[in-house]
């Protein structure tokens, strides 16, 4: 059985480790145009992740801190989902 980090929010709002991770990435394509390597256009997310594995996850430790969430703790898929139904 997997397990995994989820957070939620001061509504209630359950995250997953993707959806934040997913979130983080928008954030970066968002502040940031396409980034440019040898002549040729990229993802900025993709290309910080590919890269620079460690400045994208300091960034992204960043930004789950800015959005001071409460960690639920490591939740199966099962009690992740149980959480949108009550």
């Amino acid at each position: 059985m997997s397990y995994y980090t989820t957070y939620k929010n001061d509504d209630g709002m359950h995250y997953s480790d993707q959806d934040l991770r997913e979130q983080y990435e928008e954030m970066l394509r968002e502040c940031h145009e396409v980034t440019m390597i040898a002549g040729m256009e990229y993802d900025t997310a993709c290309a910080l992740r590919e890269v620079d594995p460690t400045a994208y996850r300091c960034g992204l430790i960043d930004f789950i801190e800015s959005l001071e969430l409460e960690e639920v703790g490591h939740e199966t898929v099962h009690e992740f989902l149980a959480a949108f139904e009550s």
